[in-house]
């Protein structure tokens, strides 16, 4: 570990704080998008910030997510490291995801020699650890909503098609008027699912770094 004389409040880990933070800003690639629900394989919480998740903080994340996933600003976009050569060659970055919507925000996706890599080397996750199980509760509780009208469907439009054109009538409604509803009800779940599953992430380089007075690199 370097040492040093600066003050205890300007170091982390025994490194100058403001040596690390332009290191940070020089390896920043800028911002993505990536599924949560279901994260890239090889993609590893808690690897360096190991904050204990609190079941309380997630309750209270998972309550607000059902007025606004707010899952695609600055503020709340999850720090992510990568390594360039895991990554498609076409892949881009946006300087900024402030007035976009999440399905307008590029996706990180990785070359197939990547995600064979990252599987073992970990696609390090640098934040998120409740909202990521916050998403996990709340899209799982959307897809059980889902399940639960898809299988209603299915027994209620079998009555239609036995009843004819029409149908049974159901509190002055017909079983197609009924069955309608339902299927917009999936149209809104799917689209509720697909939004809150993904999130917006700040992507670094874990290229080549040095941080003076060590000979601390990474350079594969």
């Amino acid at each position: 570990m370097a040492t040093t004389s600066l003050n205890e409040e300007e170091v982390f880990d025994g490194y100058d704080i403001t040596e690390l933070r332009a290191l940070k800003r020089k390896a920043e690639l800028g911002y993505s998008s990536m599924e949560l629900f279901e994260p890239p394989a090889g993609a590893k919480w808690g690897m360096y910030n190991d904050r204990k998740v609190e079941d309380k903080a997630v309750k209270k994340l998972v309550e607000a997510y059902k007025g606004l996933v707010d899952n695609c600003t600055e503020g709340t976009a999850i720090d992510v490291a990568v390594r360039r050569g895991w990554l498609e060659e076409a892949a881009s970055f946006h300087s900024t995801v402030e007035g976009m919507r999440i399905g307008e925000v590029n996706e990180l996706k990785f070359s197939a020699a990547g995600e064979a890599v990252m599987k073992q080397e970990h696609l390090v996750m640098l934040g998120g650890n409740h909202r990521r199980e916050a998403v996990m509760v709340y899209v799982g509780e959307k897809k059980k909503k889902r399940e639960e009208i898809a299988k209603k469907l299915e027994v209620g439009g079998g009555k239609g098609k036995k009843s004819g054109r029409g149908g049974a009538k159901e509190g002055g409604r017909t079983q197609e008027d009924v069955d309608e509803e339902m299927k917009r009800m999936v149209r809104k779940l799917d689209a509720d699912i697909a939004k809150a599953s993904r999130w917006v992430v700040r992507v670094y380089d874990r290229g080549k770094w040095h941080i003076r007075g060590t000979s601390r690199a990474d350079n594969t």
